[in-house]
């Protein structure tokens, strides 16, 4: 995949009096970190170290908190002595935790109250001979998943990616998941969230995903994104393609907008507008795996207006989100500049 042009250097917040931050740079001290943060008593921050493989001999990363306390994932830290985890990178690629094809890479489960956070990092080469062989967020709390990278992962049964579980608000927002294989369904996205009670307005935000190369070899199931459980949903700006079988399925009431898909295996709400169905999305280059868009891709500048607190501030390339009359689809921002003679650049064309 093609590196970032350039990255966003943002100074750490305060993490507050009752937070405990760990800085690590490896998958021992990672392990270590999230078993100190499961009922040390207090919210939690674990900052992975840029420019750093988090690999679990032996072992799957595991996070099991037993209290109701906040907990925050995250990567591209600064680790250096002058600067321990105090400055972030904004480039998920720069902290990647790999499961060699051997092993899941990551289990994060919950009944307590407490938000789980996972942001800014790469979740790849995990397998998994039953279901889930990248990464699975369960949680009785909220769950917010932002700005990271799940490819190549593989299961046996299902759940090859990216699986989140919540009995509360969920927000699957930024995230490229691409290139994951399982023998049925929901080899890329997969979102369950069960509220006691219905809600009158969404409780499910997924917004500004790509979504693409996930290979289900029963072509009766979608592989790509699979949206389900007591609960209301929006699903804008995402971009859904070339996922074996079926693209998209969506089995609750939803709100869906301005959304670039191909095949529908099933949609059972009736509130949809401005979504495209897709042929060729306009990939920089897919055969690459360069997911971003040509500047003339149908999808530039088509994202409808949401909520600004549901939108990613910063494209997956820690890029503006915004850079135009509206948001483009899917999880990166066409950067488009104007010189002074007219023309602008990144037309593959010139």
């Amino acid at each position: 995949m093609k590196k970032p042009a350039m990255v966003l250097l943002l100074l750490a917040l305060n993490s507050g009096a009752n937070a405990e931050v760990f800085c690590v740079a490896d998958g021992d001290a990672l392990q270590d970190a999230l078993l100190a943060a499961e009922a040390n008593g207090e919210d939690d921050e674990i900052r992975l170290a840029g420019g750093a493989t988090f690999i679990s001999p032996g072992f799957t990363f595991d996070f099991r908190p037993e209290e109701d306390h906040d907990h925050i994932l995250s990567g591209g830290w600064e680790s250096g002595q002058s600067d321990k985890c105090s400055t972030q990178v904004i480039d998920p690629e720069s902290s990647v935790l790999d499961g060699e094809g051997q092993r899941p890479v990551m289990f994060m489960n919950s009944v307590n109250s407490g938000r789980i956070t996972v942001q800014n990092l790469t979740i790849q080469n995990g397998f998994s001979t039953g279901a889930s062989g990248g990464i699975r967020v369960a949680n009785a709390g909220p769950v917010s998943v932002e700005g990271i990278i799940v490819r190549g992962n593989q299961s046996g049964e299902f759940d090859a990616a990216l699986d989140v579980f919540s009995m509360d608000e969920v927000l699957v927002a930024g995230n490229l998941v691409a290139e994951n294989k399982c023998p049925n369904s929901v080899c890329g996205l997969g979102v369950l969230a069960n509220l006691a009670e219905y809600p009158e307005t969404p409780k499910i935000f997924i917004v500004h995903n790509t979504i693409v190369g996930n290979l289900a070899d029963n072509p009766d199931f979608a592989s790509g994104l699979i949206v389900g459980g007591n609960n209301r949903a929006l699903v804008a700006n995402n971009v859904i393609v070339d996922n074996a079988g079926a693209d998209v399925s969506i089995s609750l009431a939803a709100i869906v907008r301005n959304n670039g898909w191909g095949t529908v295996a099933r949609l059972t709400t009736p509130d949809v507008s401005g979504t495209v169905l897709l042929g060729d999305p306009g990939f920089v280059d897919a055969a690459a795996e360069d997911y971003r868009l040509h500047p003339g891709s149908q999808l530039v500048d088509a994202g409808a207006d949401i909520d600004p607190n549901y939108l990613p501030v910063l494209s997956l390339d820690g890029l503006s989100r915004i850079n135009g009359p509206a948001p483009d689809i899917g999880a990166y921002e066409s950067q488009r500049f104007v010189f002074s003679d007219g023309f602008e650049n990144g037309n593959a064309s010139q």
